[in-house]
């Protein structure tokens, strides 16, 4: 089995001379400190798909499947909710974490970017965040048992 041309490309070129690097396509080398990013799956088909067991990208009002065949293209209203509420909750994550670099010491601002760049997901982010002002509140007010 031979592995990909970028696994096999990128230890070979840490050991040659800058000059050589300037010309290979910055494609084939590989970076380390890079996310990778998930590709989100769509949360449902719609009934069309569903019914014909096609692929379906979940694309919204119409996907590309009923799209290049021309016929109508619904959704139940249950992936509906689910998707406005996936929305909502995204909408009040990314609300937080505008509120939170907007009102903290420029210092923890800069942190928060960091967290944001190291992290691929926003809920992870704000989680991070919420866990730490729970620390901090302990911190500050410790629970007394009786």
């Amino acid at each position: 089995m031979s592995l990909p041309m970028m696994h096999t490309l990128a230890p070979a070129l840490r050991l040659q001379p800058r000059s050589q690097l300037a010309e290979v396509p910055t494609g084939a080398i590989r970076s380390p400190d890079r996310v990778q990013k998930r590709v989100k799956k769509p949360g449902s088909a719609c009934e069309a798909c569903r019914s014909k067991r096609a692929k379906c990208d979940g694309a919204r009002p119409i996907c590309t499947t009923c799209a290049s065949m021309e016929r109508e293209c619904s959704y139940r209203p249950t992936a509906l909710k689910r998707d406005r509420e996936d929305t909502q909750k995204r909408l009040h994550d990314l609300e937080k974490l505008y509120q939170n670099l907007k009102e903290r010491p420029e210092s923890d601002a800069q942190r928060i970017l960091r967290l944001i760049r190291s992290e691929a997901d926003i809920s992870n982010v704000v989680r991070h965040l919420d866990a730490g002002e729970l620390l901090l509140r302990m911190s500050f007010f410790p629970e007394t048992r009786v």
